[in-house]
């Protein structure tokens, strides 16, 4: 190559150096690493037991590097018997969602348990408009003959008002006064609010694993979510925060319900969903991502754009898509429809003019 000795030398030292550095990285690191993360079991049961008498013939060598690096760690100024790495929660779930061994089912468990997390129960709560409140002062055979007809098992008691809340009545609690099962009470008339059982005040902005391990704890199945200003702001069940993590469950009291609360309908190029579904959840195929704001629901975006209470086939345009108002419950938003707005054709931009 017309270099002399010294050069030539010097130029095999670079060489040979980046080519064993090349085939360490390689072979002595890489491969290794990407293959013992493909078969985990396979490999720490064959590579186990000679490295751990590798290791200990080296016991020696090892204690003098780790005290040499303890004495330099310290200098620097950090705590050299700290040998644990902080994870984000945010490094776990790639984690989970990388890991091939883990099934779908279990995937989806583990990626709602990390939402879960970050949800509060002003999120998760059921609507206060779909909580059945039963008055204190009402006759427990009056109450017994209203539970009856709903699917519900546990009602909030109240006194002067919804804000008012005594407590909470258990279907089984207005069963054993009737002692032939004939739907009538034999025992002497007595009011709910003789026979309520204390429940349990949460402020909405507690977090669901939070309130779900609290609930379990004290052997608890239903809680009252107050506001700031100690306001009934709604209930939670410990259905409502399981359900958060294993998706809906119904009973074979909610057949007729699940027919007709369906939170997400594909149909056509649109995507049908509750109005009462909260933003985070609204499906990737709807393409659209709501901003947040002073809201929690599809339907409580959909009227702060309007600003005012939705009526059916009111519209609202938002980032190239369109969310339609298909019905509504009084002051209530009960189906939206979320569609892609048609793009200008060409032309139409060119001339300036709107597509038809």
């Amino acid at each position: 190559m017309g270099l002399s000795g010294s050069a030539a030398q010097t130029a095999a030292l670079i060489g040979m150096t980046l080519v064993i550095a090349y085939l360490s990285l390689v072979f002595g690191e890489l491969v290794p690493k990407r293959l013992a993360m493909q078969r985990a079991v396979g490999f720490t049961t064959v590579l186990a037991p000679p490295l751990s008498l590798f290791a200990k013939l080296m016991r020696p060598v090892i204690g003098l590097l780790s005290a040499s690096t303890n004495v330099v760690v310290r200098l620097l100024g950090a705590d050299p018997r700290a040998v644990t790495e902080e994870v984000s929660a945010e490094e776990i779930r790639e984690m989970v969602v990388d890991t091939r061994g883990i099934g779908p089912v279990s995937r989806s468990i583990l990626t709602d348990v990390f939402e879960a997390g970050e949800r509060r129960l002003a999120e998760v709560m059921r609507p206060r408009t779909d909580v059945h409140f039963l008055g204190g002062d009402l006759p427990v055979t009056e109450a017994y003959r209203t539970a009856l007809s709903l699917p519900h098992s546990r009602y909030p008691v109240t006194g002067e008002g919804g804000d008012d809340v005594l407590g909470f009545v258990h279907i089984r609690d207005l069963v054993v006064a009737d002692e032939d099962g004939d739907g009538t009470i034999e025992a002497p008339p007595r009011t709910l609010r003789e026979i309520v059982r204390p429940i349990p005040f949460l402020p909405e902005t507690n977090h669901v694993l939070q309130t779900l391990q609290l609930l379990r704890k004290e052997g608890r199945h239903i809680a009252l979510v107050v506001d700031e200003y100690g306001g009934t702001a709604s209930i939670v069940t410990l259905e409502d925060l399981v359900e958060e993590l294993v998706g809906e469950i119904y009973d074979e009291f909610d057949a007729g319900i699940r027919e007709h609360e369906d939170t997400v309908l594909r149909k056509g190029e649109s995507v049908l969903v509750d109005g009462g579904l909260i933003i985070q959840e609204v499906p990737e195929e709807a393409g659209l991502v709501i901003p947040e704001g002073h809201y929690e629901t599809v339907g409580g975006f959909v009227m702060d754009r309007l600003g005012r209470v939705a009526r059916p086939r009111d519209v609202v345009d938002v980032d190239g898509y369109r969310l339609e108002v298909l019905a509504t419950d009084r002051a209530r938003v009960e189906r939206v429809r979320i569609s892609r707005l048609p793009q200008p054709s060409p032309g139409a931009q060119e001339d300036g003019l709107p597509s038809s």
